[in-house]
């Protein structure tokens, strides 16, 4: 068994046709993860600049640009990654759609010949062994196993993605074979640059709750433009603390079965959800059995940017008992996945159409004119006013 890790690293993090991959590190590993090769391929991306954040910021590119553009161009190394992953049993990678995203995008620039290949996630992997409910970095999940490497920098973000699915496998008692009947993991694949993402038929409870974090996203933002959609009136609204107030949740919030209760309440009373930029509070999220200064004590991205803006916190206990009287509504989540995913599909297939200009290019809206108010009233005729000698003649 020979399996394939791999990782790519972008010079802007665009997918616009334009080739920005500048390295793809991969390891080559037997079935007990040994390491029988590993190696960090450096691709000049001639048509891109490369962003400044990546260039001099706290996660900078394990390379100085001038490396990278003494390296060859895509083109130059389209052959060797195609027998990387032509003679792969098994194609991993953490958070691997993006990678695979990445090659179809630079073949498709230059024109070249797409990779077929299927593959699995260790990122959706992570996930479901953990019960996480959120998506996990590879940092993090590296950080929890003591597993040390470099980062961005491909070749040792593609060794420490095969050493975390390696201890997943360890602790669980369990071969990738068995990982994926257990969890029915079905295999991502590419093919003509078509991309179906890895996937995992049985949904086990996460957390106590149902989904991963990336389906109740999909389920709260369907239900937050449902509900903004509404037009309502503000005069016709009791006087409560949430009417006229923007609210945004923490990421515990809006990941679990109750957030779409809050938010359907939360529209009642006359409040709306925001971004954290843009709220007037924000609710972060005490897990049961936790003290709010323990949780403060906790990372959570959101959550410090709202104390940096200095936004108002509330906790989802007060938070509930603000809400007075919630409702808990049922949905039919299995109607509403499936609508999402036809409207993916066609809008994926619609840009396909227009990337190779069989479809007409989105128009930009153009904003109507004001009718100009005529300044006399021989004007509203059509007819300029004439001056004569004894004054204004229409």
């Amino acid at each position: 068994m020979r399996y394939l890790c791999f990782d790519i690293e972008s010079c802007n993090g665009e997918l616009r046709n334009t080739a920005s991959m500048c390295s793809f590190g991969y390891c080559i590993l037997d079935e007990d993860f040994n390491v029988s090769e590993q190696r960090d391929i450096l691709i000049n991306p001639e048509r891109c600049d490369f962003r400044k954040r990546l260039v001099y910021g706290k996660n900078k590119l394990s390379y100085p640009v001038e490396v990278f553009r003494r390296a060859p161009a895509f083109p130059a190394v389209h052959h060797k990654i195609k027998k990387l992953l032509e003679k792969a049993d098994v194609v991993i990678g953490f958070a691997v759609s993006n990678d695979v995203a990445y090659l179809n995008d630079a073949c498709r620039a230059y024109g070249l010949e797409f990779f077929d290949y299927d593959f699995y996630d260790v990122q959706l992997i992570w996930g479901l062994a953990e019960r996480a409910g959120r998506q996990v970095g590879l940092k993090e999940a590296a950080d929890r196993l003591g597993i040390e490497y470099t980062a961005h920098r491909s070749d040792d973000d593609a060794r420490a993605s095969a050493e975390v699915l390696h201890r997943l496998l360890l602790e669980n008692n369990m071969t990738l074979d068995g990982l994926i009947e257990e969890y029915g993991l079905i295999a991502g694949t590419t093919r003509g640059g078509k991309v179906k993402q890895c996937a995992a038929t049985k949904l086990l409870p996460v957390s106590g709750k149902r989904y991963t974090s990336r389906v109740y996203k999909k389920l709260f933002e369907y239900q937050r433009r449902k509900l903004d959609a509404v037009k309502r009136r503000q005069e016709d609204i009791p006087d409560n603390c949430f009417r006229g107030k923007k609210v945004c949740f923490d990421v515990g919030v809006r990941t679990g079965d109750s957030a779409r209760d809050y938010l359907a309440r939360l529209y009642e009373l006359g409040g709306r959800y925001a971004k954290v930029a843009d709220c007037d509070v924000f609710v972060s999220d005490v897990p049961d059995g936790e003290s709010a200064e323990s949780v403060m004590a906790c990372e959570s991205v959101t959550r410090d940017r709202a104390i940096e803006l200095g936004k108002e916190i509330i906790y989802r206990e007060r938070f509930e008992e603000l809400l007075g009287g919630m409702v808990c509504h049922e949905y039919d989540d299995e109607a509403i996945l499936r609508e999402l995913k036809e409207q993916s599909e066609r809008q994926k297939h619609l840009a396909e159409q227009r990337a190779m200009g069989l479809a007409p290019k989105r128009r930009k809206r153009r904003r109507r004119r004001r009718p100009t108010q005529p300044k006399h009233g021989g004007a509203s005729q059509g007819k300029a006013p004439v001056m004569t000698a004894d004054g204004v003649q229409d």
